[in-house]
């Protein structure tokens, strides 16, 4: 497939909106025909984008840099469990 642009607004804080920052960032990496499906990670279904995003970042390598911002951040992450 052609690279493409992709535009996102609003812009969301990794520190104050953490679920709607995590969904965005899953949509990004990760290829889905549902916005939910996103929360369905390494065949576990999350019942929030925040866990499923905790997943990834543990498990998977995104080398290209999406331009949304950084990760939570490491002292603000909360146990998935």
């Amino acid at each position: 497939a052609r690279p493409r642009i992709l535009k996102f607004y609003p812009l969301y804080s990794p520190k104050l909106d953490r679920e709607d920052f995590s969904r965005v960032k899953l949509m990004l990496h990760h290829p889905f025909q549902q916005v939910l499906d996103v929360r369905t990670f390494a065949g576990q279904e999350y019942q929030l984008f925040l866990q499923a995003y905790q997943n990834c970042l543990l498990v998977c390598n995104h080398p290209l840099p999406d331009s949304f911002g950084e990760v939570l951040p490491e002292n603000e992450k909360e146990d998935p469990d």
